[in-house]
């Protein structure tokens, strides 16, 4: 979920639930996906 003025809300598959709250319009969040997958896996080959 993206809202007025770059604040995110993700809720991934493997679990993992990430937040970011901003003023400045920055909808860059790729590198905590990146960094949640690292963790739990998002997906794993023959799901």
């Amino acid at each position: 979920m993206a809202g007025y003025s770059g604040n995110i809300v993700a809720l991934l598959p493997n679990g993992v639930t990430f937040y970011y709250f901003s003023d400045h319009r920055d909808f860059n969040w790729i590198s905590a996906v990146q960094a949640a997958n690292e963790i739990i896996p998002i997906c794993s080959p023959g799901e």
